[in-house]
């Protein structure tokens, strides 16, 4: 088992490239780059979900109730980088936050397979 995850903060504009990163690195980790295409796409696309799921969530705990339509706003404006200043000046340790969970979720989910 590896533990090279990179686990730095994302920087602004970031975010996508470390999410992405992470479900590669967690994809292999578990073998499952090894599957046939089809079963590999469909596994991918419910890593993918999960740990996308797990950090809403994860931020919607931490953002200020009165602070969720805005988010909205910005994150239909398609700029990674506003998403990203909007969650630093809102959420205190955001970065820091995202890390932590995106590790939780590792753990939890090599626990899972491990353990069939």
């Amino acid at each position: 088992m590896s533990d090279d995850i990179q686990t730095a903060p994302p920087e602004a504009g970031n975010a996508d490239m470390l999410m992405a990163e992470f479900n590669t690195r967690l994809f292999a980790e578990l073998g499952f780059d090894k599957m046939p295409a089809e079963e590999q796409k469909s596994a991918e696309e419910k890593l993918a979900k999960l740990v996308n799921d797990r950090i809403i969530n994860l931020l919607l705990i931490y953002l200020p109730e009165g602070k969720v339509a805005e988010l909205d706003k910005i994150i239909e404006g398609g700029d990674q980088s506003k998403v990203t200043e909007f969650l630093s000046a809102n959420i205190s340790g955001v970065e820091e936050k995202i890390a932590n969970e995106l590790m939780e979720v590792r753990s939890e989910i090599i626990a899972k397979v491990k353990n069939g």
